[in-house]
């Protein structure tokens, strides 16, 4: 057991290191450097491809906590002859448990092969989703399943020609009707265009009722027109959402082979909006296409197309590569260059600030890697990369599931169908609760009746840890933020903790940490709930550290709920590894 004394070295030093740190980085945020599993799910069916898609569904179960989807489109349930009917998943995001399971009854059909989430469609007030079903058969028709999130029901069908792969590909298409509903695009790579064998087709059906709205053809025999869409927003400032189709084995202008294309749409009207053509043979341009948010502040959305066979060399080994596109002008804003062998296709996800810096980031999966990488934009700096067990498949699917575990941080889920036998999915957070440490205690609300949380970000508090950092969230935005370091949670001298601070007014408030040290800084951000503070908390490369436990809590000023001029949170209990 340690002395005391020793124990009250461990905040002096800390607290001296942080202060250097502190001064040093002040002008600009750590660099979150880890990811913190929030909920990690297996399937239930062997082999069964449980995470081959996933997708954020809002709110679908009525507990304030946006949920998810997630398909196993190899999964044969119970009551289906022979194989692969599929099925999907519906799971709490504030829990990670099932609670509503829809699975396929054809055999062949591979229910839930593709996923999108679309909003409340139905007007219940949950959110609703679509999923594809991706028939083995060549003769049987390909569909697409609109369901209720709130009750699992069937809302409607949507049917592809046989053996068109309609609906491999979905997307949220924004509201082109103008009717309040969100969309949807379908893409349906292996169609016969008119006349034209797999040229590729994509679809705008009616969020509310499945109506068709456009229609887009392949324009050459083995486009493979639909093998990726996206909705990425209001491209050509008429206010309706505009459309991206990939054609990854199209053949553009000039060139002798197949390099890819993508071609834009208008929402407003299904017209041709621009073609963008890949640069290099056999690149499969547009393998993959998402909406990136507005990375460079000028009023547009912008969007990311990936190119997985791109190689360095003529006839080399195929790296990938990745580009981010204004979608005012066209113009490349950045290419991700990747290492090593190039994927069929690389999943992505854009337009969410995951780390709570102000600026949108992107995660880039990299399936035959098992691994994610995630950016910040649009500075384009390396934020984390997440690496999965060899041949899981980590990143063969990605998607926003909203703030599920109520830290005011956007999470992110993603699948591992190859996880052996029954496959998995993982909801990631940039902030978090590191292994060994935990939160205790309860905080105060501040304005709009906001209780700021505190998370750590950049990983365990190991020794030498240099990107550990700790976070304030949920505050108002613009106040002072102060943070209490110390080596107690029960005693503060002659004080002990909690800390009722009544005596000076503040009823609903508790000191849960001595104040051996004190920090200072200010949350970014604007609004009550809207603002955040980061501090940066290097860990020192000390042994003597090495055990022991650090106590956190902040206080935030916060004069907007009379009488209570401070908000405070939970105090975190931080044990320091080795």
């Amino acid at each position: 057991m340690r002395s005391t004394s020793v124990a009250r070295s461990i905040p002096v030093r800390l607290g001296l290191a942080l202060a250097a740190f502190a001064a040093f980085l002040a002008l600009a945020p750590p660099v979150p450097g880890q990811v913190y599993v929030v909920h990690q799910i297996p399937g239930n069916l062997n082999n069964s491809s449980f995470g081959w898609a996933v997708a954020g569904i809002g709110d679908a179960n009525a507990d304030g906590v946006p949920d998810f989807a997630i398909g196993a489109p190899s999964a044969s349930p119970s009551g289906v002859s022979c194989c692969f009917a599929g099925q999907i998943t519906l799971h709490s995001g504030a829990t990670g448990a099932v609670f509503t399971t829809i699975s396929g009854s054809v055999a062949g059909a591979r229910l839930g092969g593709s996923l999108v989430g679309l909003g409340d469609l139905d007007g219940d007030g949950k959110g609703d989703f679509a999923a594809g079903m991706q028939f083995v058969s060549a003769t049987l028709p390909y569909e697409v399943r609109v369901y209720s999130g709130g009750s699992g029901s069937l809302l409607y069908t949507l049917t592809g020609p046989a053996g068109s792969g309609f609906g491999s590909s979905l997307a949220p298409a924004g509201d082109v009707t103008g009717d309040g509903k969100t969309d949807l695009l379908v893409g349906a790579q292996g169609a016969d265009a008119p006349g034209l064998p797999f040229a590729g087709q994509a679809f705008v059906h009616s969020g509310a009722n499945g109506a068709p709205v456009w229609t887009f053809n392949g324009l050459a025999v083995g486009e493979l027109l639909g093998f990726s869409v996206a909705g990425p927003g209001d491209l050509n400032g008429d206010l309706i959402p505009d459309l991206l189709v990939g054609a990854p084995t199209a053949v553009p202008p000039g060139a002798v082979l197949a390099r890819g294309q993508v071609r834009a749409f208008s929402g407003a009207t299904g017209a041709p909006l621009f073609t963008l053509n890949g640069s290099f043979d056999d690149e499969n341009f547009g393998g993959s296409v998402a909406r990136a948010g507005d990375v460079d502040a000028d009023g547009v959305p912008d969007f990311v197309v990936d190119a997985p066979f791109y190689a360095l060399l003529p006839a080399g080994t195929p790296i990938g590569r990745t580009l981010v596109y204004s979608g005012a002008n066209n113009a490349i804003l950045h290419t991700f260059t990747g290492v090593t062998q190039g994927c069929d296709q690389n999943p992505i996800l854009g337009g969410e600030d995951l780390t709570g810096d102000g600026v949108l980031d992107l995660v880039i999966g990299r399936t035959c890697l098992n691994s994610l990488r995630v950016y910040s934009t649009p500075g384009w700096n390396p934020l984390a990369t997440v690496t999965g067990p060899a041949g899981h498949q980590l990143g063969r699917s990605l998607a926003s599931v909203g703030d599920v575990d109520a830290d005011g941080y956007p999470d992110f889920l993603a699948g591992l169908p190859q996880q052996p036998l029954v496959g998995q999915a993982r909801v990631y957070s940039f902030a978090g609760v590191p292994a060994g440490s935990s939160l205790y205690g309860t905080g105060c609300a501040g304005s709009g009746g906001f209780v700021p949380q505190i998370r750590a970000l950049g990983g365990v508090p190991s020794l030498g840890n240099s990107q550990f950092a700790l976070s304030a969230s949920k505050t108002l935005g613009g106040a002072g933020a102060f943070l209490v370091l110390g080596v107690s949670s029960t005693a503060w001298g002659p004080v002990p903790l909690p800390f009722n601070l009544g005596i000076l007014g503040l009823p609903a408030c508790s000191l849960l940490a001595s104040v051996d040290v004190l920090f200072t800084t200010a949350a970014t951000g604007a609004g009550a709930g809207g603002g955040s503070a980061i501090l940066p908390a290097p860990i020192p490369n000390d042994p003597v550290l090495a055990g022991g436990t650090v106590y956190c809590q902040w206080a935030i000023a916060d004069t907007g709920v009379a009488p209570l001029p401070v908000a405070m949170t939970r105090g975190i209990q931080l044990v320091i590894l080795p």
